[in-house]
């Protein structure tokens, strides 16, 4: 019953996180960077951890070709976006961990300016499509690992009910061992006593002959 109880509550929590899950979407705000308070874009992915996706998004700046450095922010030296232009551009972030997620904060230094949606209106669209396309891709990602995680308890659960269907089919074939066990030794029981009933009548003749000897035995003067 408390296993059932728990499961519930689980299933219930998972339910409302998935329900509670918000939409992918991609902020033009101000940070401060090593370079000073600059315009920046952020996206939140949720119910991820701060090393998986910081680690993606390492990978994301060398996917456009940056030479990736860390240490108190991560550095992203001469990236490019052959859609966007063939120039190229650095790029500052920093990961922020939330309440319901990981928060990647950028900067795109586009030489001398950084990217704002009012003075690059051609390369803003660019940018912002990749970063929500990381956020959304790193959201399911993080995701998908809840399913692992859940799958994986799942087939436990399924592992145990199936030990125990079959420790069940176990008991029920002891069960009719039993039964037939119990059928024969029934049926012993019934011909025993036709057999102590035959050795009644057997006992009473026997004991009739005994007596007609120790009677002949008597007679004897």
């Amino acid at each position: 019953m408390i296993q059932k109880f728990t499961l519930a509550i689980a299933a219930i929590g998972i339910s409302m996180s998935v329900s509670a899950q918000k939409k992918i979407e991609v902020a033009e705000t101000n940070h401060s960077f090593s370079t000073g308070n600059q315009n920046a874009l952020t996206v939140v992915v949720f119910g991820a951890d701060a090393d998986d996706v910081e680690k993606a998004w390492k990978k994301q700046l060398k996917d456009i070709k940056g030479k990736v450095k860390a240490k108190n922010e991560i550095f992203a030296d001469d990236c490019r976006i052959k859609k966007m232009s063939d120039n190229t551009f650095d790029v500052y972030s920093v990961i922020e961990p939330t309440d319901d997620g990981v928060k990647v904060i950028a900067g795109f230094d586009l030489g001398g300016a950084y990217l704002s949606s009012s003075e690059h209106k051609s390369e803003f669209p660019f940018v912002k499509d990749m970063m929500y396309k990381f956020g959304v891709s790193e959201t399911k990602a993080a995701i998908g690992k809840v399913i692992k995680e859940e799958e994986k308890k799942l087939e436990e659960l399924t592992d145990e009910k199936e030990d125990f269907e079959k420790e069940v089919d176990g008991f029920n074939k002891d069960i009719e061992d039993y039964k037939k066990k119990i059928a024969e030794a029934e049926k012993n029981i019934e011909d025993k006593k036709e057999e102590i009933e035959k050795k009644k009548e057997e006992i009473k003749t026997q004991e009739g002959v005994v007596k007609e000897v120790q009677e002949k035995q008597k007679a004897v003067k």
